[in-house]
This record gives C-alpha cells, sequence and structure tokens, in this order.
C-alpha cells in the first residue's frame, strides 16, 4: 500500500513512521490516520518557561537549602566534637550550597512541555530526565493550582488527572496557566463530541 507524504515531513521521519506501524494489517483510510497522527506526535513544538519560572527556582531551593544548613548548624554545634559528624555535616554544607547554585539552573533549562491534539508531553529533571506523555483523551479532570510563593511570582500549575495517574505542567504564568487549561478542555470535549458522535452512528 502506497502512503503519501504529509505536509512539512521529512523522509527520515516517514521512514521513522513506515518502521513503527504494520501497515498490511490496515486499510488504507487507517493508515493515511495512523501516519498523520504520527507526524503530529513528531512535529511536537516544546514550550520553554518564562524567566520569572528561574527566579523562583533560585527563591525555593535557597529556602530549602536554608532549612537543611540551619539543621546541620545545629548538629555541628552539639556533636561537632564527634569526627564524623564533624566532617558530615562540612561536606553536607559544600553540597548543599553547590545544588542552591547549580542545580535551578540545570532545571530550567532542562524543563520543557508540549501540547497536541493528542498527548501532553513534559520533560524535566537534573541529574534524572523523567518524561511524561499522557494521551488527551484519558484526561478527566483539569485544576489550576498556586503556592503562597508562586503566587509572589505570578506563577501557577496545571494540574491533569488522567486514567492511569496524572502529570502536572509547572511553573506557568498565571496567564499561561489559565489558557493552557482552557485549550485542553476544549480538546477534552472535542474528543468526547467526537466519540459520541461516532458512537451514534
Amino acid at each position: 500500500m502506497a502512503i503519501e507524504y504529509t505536509d512539512n515531513m521529512t523522509s527520515e521521519e516517514y521512514n521513522e513512521i513506515r518502521k513503527e506501524v504494520n501497515w498490511e494489517a490496515l486499510t488504507k483510510g487507517q493508515a493515511q490516520r495512523v501516519l498523520q497522527t504520527s507526524c503530529r506526535r513528531l512535529n511536537m513544538s516544546y514550550q520553554k518557561l518564562d524567566t520569572k519560572a528561574l527566579v523562583y527556582m533560585y527563591i525555593t531551593t535557597i529556602i530549602w537549602s536554608v532549612i537543611v544548613l540551619i539543621i546541620a548548624g545545629g548538629a555541628y554545634y552539639k556533636f561537632g566534637e564527634i569526627i564524623y559528624v564533624h566532617w558530615g555535616c562540612i561536606l553536607s554544607t559544600i553540597v548543599i550550597l553547590l545544588d542552591m547554585i547549580i542545580t535551578p539552573g540545570i532545571r530550567y533549562k532542562r524543563y520543557r512541555y508540549a501540547i497536541n491534539e493528542e498527548q501532553i508531553d513534559t520533560i524535566e529533571g537534573f541529574l534524572f530526565i523523567q518524561r511524561q506523555i499522557v494521551p488527551i483523551e484519558r484526561v478527566h479532570k483539569i485544576s489550576i493550582n498556586q503556592g503562597p510563593i508562586e503566587h509572589i511570582f505570578h506563577l501557577s500549575r496545571v494540574n491533569v488527572v488522567t486514567a492511569g495517574g496524572d502529570v502536572s505542567i509547572k511553573y506557568l504564568k498565571e496567564e499561561t496557566a489559565q489558557m493552557l487549561a482552557e485549550t485542553l478542555k476544549n480538546k477534552v470535549n472535542t474528543i468526547v463530541v467526537n466519540e459520541r458522535e461516532e458512537t451514534n452512528v
């Protein structure tokens, strides 16, 4: 069965799709739909965060680091004469200070998200990269949440509850979060309407 190229699809993308699908088992119409869906997934446009998110990451990291340093300082003051406690507190302080300086910038650069007609895709992490891909058709609930520090920086999170688990799109500007939640709601409603129409047919 001959499957035609779609707009803006490279030969590499076309070959990648051909490897993943058993074309012989599909009708021409089914194959064309699979191809179009795969192209949309390959062409997902990832969005990066606003610089406010970077400042927020630094502030929250500093707050938690200060709390841990206070605890480490108390342990050093009380048990500093014990050699392993002495060096343990010193090493912990160095690690915490390095984490406070390095981690937020790397997390900011790595964090990205994308939404198309088929799925929600988020990538984040520091030492370990976590990628979450959620089909939009499985979305049950969409909510916008904001903590006290997020409120100061006018940032919000869009939490999405699905049949298989939850995914959170974090560090968004308030207006972006509102727009994203509305977009997801419309996509879910469209899928529900289409499924009902197909069932009635």
